[in-house]
């Protein structure tokens, strides 16, 4: 068994095309010859999650080609398979033999994907019941990894605890009421500066999230974010020169 936390990662259409074909195609090439005769594409799911319910695809290909939109929140892909041999072949590496009740050898896979704009559901979880399982997993975790690297964001240096995004607020609201109540200079500059930082940092977090999902709904509010940003700015500006 193997559960490895995730960084975050900018996730669209195109990754998830190309993590179900990992599932499908990549991952039964990497197993022992019994494994890789599983029709993976038959085994591998795929799960939707937005803020008021969740969709889930039972066969992850029929998702292909389907338009990425809507506020999602979360995405899971997980592979499930279990096969059964009638001669004793399925040996682990400390030479046990995976037998159930009625004398048949058992293998089974379990590949587990999760993506989500809450820091803690971003996880890869693998358990191998095959020969050479914890080499077999290591190389399928590595792979997997590789393949995503072109797709990390920065996402992951923000949102180191639970704690941040109040205590962003606060310091907002902090040295936005600095800013007014004080008319020194260089001080009202910086407490300017700080607090339009912290406001937009703030609304960052919120309509971001830790994994960020290129849907047609998150565009529309990644445009109103720049334009934020801007807006922020221009204030800031007004408040060093006119105020």
């Amino acid at each position: 068994m193997l559960k490895t936390r995730l960084g975050s990662y900018t996730v669209n259409a195109q990754l998830v095309e190309k993590l179900t074909d990992f599932f499908n195609h990549t991952v039964p090439g990497m197993l022992s010859s019994d494994m890789t005769v599983m029709r993976a594409s038959d085994n591998t799911s795929l799960t939707l999650r937005y803020p008021d319910h969740a969709v889930r695809y039972l066969n992850a290909s029929e998702y292909r080609d389907k338009p990425f939109n809507g506020e999602i929140e979360g995405i899971e892909l997980e592979l499930k398979h279990v096969m059964k041999f009638s001669d004793s072949s399925g040996w682990n590496e400390e030479g046990e033999s995976y037998v159930d009740g009625d004398g048949m050898v058992l293998k089974a896979i379990v590949v587990d994907l999760s993506f989500d704009k809450d820091r803690d559901n971003n996880y890869l979880y693998m358990a191998l019941q095959d020969d050479g399982a914890d080499r077999e997993l290591m190389a399928i975790q590595n792979r997997l990894l590789a393949m995503l690297e072109q797709y990390r964001n920065n996402h992951r240096l923000i949102y180191r605890s639970e704690w941040f995004p109040p205590i962003v607020f606060l310091g907002a609201g902090l040295f936005g009421s600095l800013t007014f109540l004080i008319h020194e200079q260089p001080l009202r500059a910086l407490f300017a500066i700080l607090f339009g930082f912290c406001a937009y940092l703030f609304i960052f977090l919120h309509i971001k999230g830790y994994s960020e999902f290129e849907s047609s709904w998150q565009r529309r509010w990644n445009a109103f974010l720049g334009w934020l940003g801007f807006g922020i700015a221009g204030a800031v500006l007004s408040i060093l020169f006119f105020f």
